[in-house]
């Protein structure tokens, strides 16, 4: 009589608690991941049925297990507050899981008599033998796509405290849930230098940014950012002998964003955000000017610091 291994299967009835981590198929690999080998197949021996409870901190999830007739084999109840996010509530019952699974169990297969052979068919033109199909791909979490556009505001680079628009756009890395990079344009109107003679200066630039999500939950997501920004200064004025002058600047950046999930399907999520950034200037080119003594003044200079805000609105694509 030959063995095989105890074979296992998952349903969730209810997975709109885990539905924005992975679903199901994360929560198998977390599982076999802890156990160490493949335990999940279609023709299983113990079906584990997951469906969520309550709401709130009182939200709970009930793991029932089945038999291949279909009978109970017990249940576990999993206490899952919605305060602690898809991420966390998903390893917490991974862990259950893969202590239900234990270590590995064998079943005995019972053999039974090969049939007689059958009567030997008539003769026939051979048909064709059919291709076998291909093997199924293993799926892997998609990318996550993120445009924003947002309203800044700040001081350190034009002159006194400015503002201006830009845009976004965010890719969350695929197989993680907290890693992005994030790619931004953005351009700041003319601001008056204040000097005499006065002049007008503009900014237009870019940064790229790798962000990674520190806290999440139902309603509200804070992530940090690390990169680096270049720009463009562009100085007119028409009372001095040179007409324009154009500059540039380099930086490096630290960001705090924090958004409200305000809208959410299954195939997007509306999010208004809020930041705040802090940038240490590496080049800050100077704008100079002779004045009617022939003496050279700044014209414009930016700080060795620069601090800025946003409030705009992203949206997430699944």
């Amino acid at each position: 009589m030959k063995r095989r291994p105890v074979r296992f299967a998952l349903e969730l009835a209810d997975g709109g608690a885990l539905e924005t981590c992975g679903g199901a198929l994360a929560l198998a690999n977390d599982v076999e991941s802890r156990v160490g080998r493949d335990v999940f197949a279609d023709d299983a021996d113990i079906t584990f049925a997951l469906t969520f409870e309550g709401s709130g901190a009182e939200r709970r999830a009930r793991i029932v297990q089945r038999g291949r007739d279909g009978s109970d084999l017990g249940e576990r109840i999993v206490p899952a507050p919605e305060g602690d996010g898809c991420e966390k509530t998903r390893d917490t019952i991974a862990v259950v899981l893969a202590i239900l699974v234990g270590p590995l169990r064998e079943v005995e297969v019972i053999e039974e008599p090969p049939p007689p052979p059958p009567a030997p068919p008539p003769p026939r033109r051979p048909t064709p033998r059919a291709k076998p199909p291909p093997p199924a791909e293993t799926a892997t979490p998609p990318w996550t796509l993120t445009p924003s556009a947002e309203v800044v505001f700040g001081t350190g680079i034009l002159p006194g405290f400015g503002w201006g628009v830009q845009g976004s756009f965010g890719a969350k890395l695929p197989g993680t849930l907290r890693l992005s990079i994030v790619a931004r344009a953005y351009y700041w109107p003319d601001r008056t230098t204040g000097t005499r003679p006065t002049s007008e200066v503009d900014r237009l630039g870019g940064a790229l940014l790798a962000c990674r999500d520190v806290l999440t939950t139902e309603r509200f997501g804070l992530n940090g950012c690390l990169g680096a920004d270049g720009a463009r200064l562009h100085a007119r004025s028409s009372d001095l002998t040179r007409g324009s002058e154009t500059g540039y600047l380099v930086d490096v950046l630290a960001e705090a964003t924090l958004g409200y999930r305000l809208v959410r399907t299954k195939t997007l999520l509306v999010e208004p955000r809020v930041s705040a950034q802090i940038a240490a200037l590496v080049r800050r080119d100077r704008f100079l000017y002779r004045d009617y003594t022939g003496q050279s003044r700044i014209l414009l200079e930016p700080a060795p610091a620069a601090f800025q805000g946003s409030v705009g609105v992203a949206v997430h694509f699944f």
